[in-house]
């Protein structure tokens, strides 16, 4: 059953970009230069919506924490909210009079937009109600996030400036600038590479090869081949450095799980191999390999961080599923009759979905063993991770919101269950593994929070955090977790 063509789907009428799974890998969404935004069921491999986009290229899509609304970005300016249940418009608004570039999702009900000039705005994603404005750069601005951390949003200037805000806060964590480094000669490409921690611990930044600019004033002084910085979410100090090994950093992505980061390096011309390095991010320790390509472009890492898909160049026809640790080729994503330009991956890898500029989308079975634990070796489908350990090696699963099945703590490593939480999945809202060995916190309707400890498998603790119907839905976060 492994790694074989599911479904062949088309009907875009210009190149195809972008691409998520729904939570549960039951709905696919997909999007491009022109026409529609296409909601697809990954089981009956059909069109579910067709999605008007009249004004041309989609800039992007995000989805709500609940997924039942889908608000979407075009490249004239407006934004659109969409109900996933029914495909009906809810609202639409004009989010800038320039060219947006980005758009992500910030804490569970608003969305954050940029664009040409600078402007960073908040808004609200059902209803396009503006709440705020949380930077004005003045310069070309991209947004960057992780589907499974909405706490924090990063934004990156063309010029060079950083700057990293969180869910609930107008004001910035940190942020800084080339003239505001221990080097600022050091950045003479202010070209910046970044991604975000799922887990919220940390954020990465990498910069490629550096020339000097003709008119600085000295010429003698060394090129650097570029490096990565990790740097703390909650001062920006800098963690870990990684130096690169030929021409500087193309890409940088999290697992989902968040126990894995890949940095890619950029090829050199007449080079065999270029080097592709995999940080752990419990104790940021660093493991090098040159990739059997020569120019590797990354579209997606496994859930787990155990296997990457690569291209030979972003505008290879076809890409080819690696082990991360051996970079051995284990299978070639083949059909595709133009360029492959994105890849992801359902969050239990049960599929893998690629979309090309060939206007159409491929969705392949890919379950492999160590990905499958959390679904297959309970001998049932449908079960939903939502919630990792630091170290990979635990997952809490749950079924869909109308089931009675209790959340359950699974082994990723052979699939043992560990516990099952004291509550359906319909009152399950969010969980974190905390740093006690063997405990859970756990978040239910009604603003209750419970402590697990699945060791001994009973309640620790459960307490009401307000009273009554309208109580609101507790949110955890693990870097909000003390030591202990």
């Amino acid at each position: 059953e492994a790694n074989r063509l599911h479904a062949h789907l088309r009907g875009h009428e210009g190149y195809v970009h972008h691409v998520v799974f729904t939570g549960d890998g039951s709905t696919l969404i997909t999007a491009g230069d022109r026409g529609h935004v296409v909601v697809w069921d990954v089981e009956a491999k059909r069109a579910r919506h067709w999605l008007d986009a009249p004004n041309g290229t989609t800039v992007d899509f995000v989805l709500t924490a609940d997924e039942r609304h889908l608000v979407v970005l075009h490249i004239d300016g407006t934004a659109r909210c969409w109900a996933m249940a029914s495909g009906e418009e809810v609202t639409s608004w004009r989010v800038t009079e320039r060219e947006p570039t980005a758009l992500v999702r910030l804490g569970p009900d608003h969305v954050v937009t940029s664009d040409k000039s600078g402007e960073v705005i908040l808004w609200s994603a059902t209803t396009g109600q503006r709440k705020h404005t949380l930077a004005s750069h003045g310069s070309h601005t991209h947004l960057v996030s992780h589907p499974r951390n909405h706490r924090h949003v990063l934004t990156v200037t063309a010029d060079g400036r950083v700057a990293l805000f969180e869910a609930g806060q107008a004001e910035r964590l940190w942020s800084f600038g080339p003239s505001e480094l221990e080097d600022p000669g050091r950045h003479w490409n202010h070209t910046i590479h970044a991604a975000i921690d799922p887990l919220g611990r940390h954020v990465v930044l990498a910069w490629p090869e550096d020339t000097p600019p003709r008119q600085n004033k000295d010429p003698s002084r060394p090129r650097s081949n570029g490096w990565a910085e990790v740097r703390s979410v909650v001062d920006g100090k800098v963690l870990k450095e990684v130096p690169a090994k030929l021409r500087g950093f193309a890409q940088v992505r999290y697992a989902q799980n968040g126990g894995r980061l890949v940095l890619v390096e950029q090829g050199r011309a007449n080079t065999t191999g270029c080097p592709v390095h995999l940080m752990r991010t419990s104790d940021l320790t660093v493991t090098s390999r040159r990739s059997p390509l020569n120019n590797p472009y990354l579209h997606a890492i496994s859930p787990s961080g155990a296997r990457l898909v690569l291209s030979p160049g972003r505008q290879s026809y076809e890409a080819t599923i690696f082990d991360a640790e051996t970079h051995e080729a284990e299978h070639d994503l083949r059909g595709h009759d133009y360029e492959v330009s994105n890849a992801i991956y359902s969050s239990d890898g049960a599929f893998l979905a690629t979309v090309s500029h060939d206007r159409s989308v491929r969705i392949w079975h890919v379950r492999v063993p160590e990905e499958r634990v959390a679904v297959e070796a309970l001998g049932r489908s449908g079960w939903l991770p939502v919630a990792w350990s630091r170290d990979g090696e635990r997952c809490i699963i749950r079924m869909p919101k109308d089931s009675p099945e209790r959340p359950r703590i699974v082994d990723t490593r052979d699939g043992r269950i560990l516990g099952e939480l004291p509550l359906s999945s319909e009152q399950f809202t969010a969980a974190v593994f905390t740093r006690s060995p063997g405990r859970v916190l756990a978040a239910a309707s009604a603003g209750r929070l419970i402590t697990y400890d699945y060791d001994v498998n009973r309640t620790i603790k459960s307490v009401r955090m307000e009273r009554g119907a309208d109580a609101p839905v507790p949110e955890v976060f693990p870097d909000a977790l003390s030591p202990d």
